[in-house]
């Protein structure tokens, strides 16, 4: 609206109207998916999780700023070292890990790679949460990844039994077939297995 006065000091106005304008915002899309290597292992053996981080927005402006990936590692495991892009993380000490991805421009990809050993047996689950900010620093809703199952096996129960051909008395010179069987009860690889045994 234009209001305006003429030469004898009426004021006058005028009504413009101007069409209405639209705005489309493309706010960033964060997904995290996540995956191991193994969904079973033994103790002592090591595991990888891979998290995929993608910003699937298209739009140059879908910009998502200080991401940050953190992962709760199941107690079973022991943390040895993690990688972003093939490139080595310095060592974190605290549980849950928290892994400072940075700025993620539309269309990015990358890849969190997280490496681990098995200390203790059981059936373990797992999954990562990625959060983020807008420009103006505002936070984006965290998301969570998938979850991955793992289990760690048991420790390997051995069990041993004898038996012989003959029973009761024998005689010099003959021949007496001892048979030796051992079982793994578990359903675990038991390496290094040494029978002895003490002939009479």
């Amino acid at each position: 609206t234009v209001t305006t006065k003429d030469e004898c000091n009426n004021e006058t106005t005028d009504l413009t109207t101007t069409p209405a304008q639209s705005i489309t915002v493309y706010p960033p899309i964060l997904k995290a998916s996540k995956s191991a290597n193994k969904i079973q292992l033994e103790l002592g053996e090591t595991l990888t999780y891979t998290i995929t981080i993608k910003n699937e927005q298209t739009n140059a402006k879908g910009t998502a700023y200080n991401v940050i990936v953190s992962d709760n590692i199941p107690s079973n495991f022991e943390y040895i070292n993690a990688t972003l892009d093939g490139n080595p993380i310095p060592n974190l000490s605290s549980n849950p890990y928290t892994f400072n991805v940075g700025k993620f421009t539309p269309s990015t990809t990358r890849s969190l790679v997280i490496t681990v050993r098995a200390i203790s047996s059981g059936d373990t689950i797992n999954f990562a949460t990625i959060n983020g900010t807008y420009r103006d620093d505002s936070s984006i809703s965290s998301k969570d990844s998938n979850n991955v199952s793992v289990k760690v096996l048991g420790a390997p129960q051995m069990s041993v039994s004898k038996e012989q051909n003959v029973t009761g008395s024998v005689e010099p010179g003959d021949l007496i077939k001892y048979t030796i069987t051992v079982n793994n009860l578990q359903n675990v690889t038991s390496y290094n297995v040494n029978i002895t045994d003490q002939i009479p």
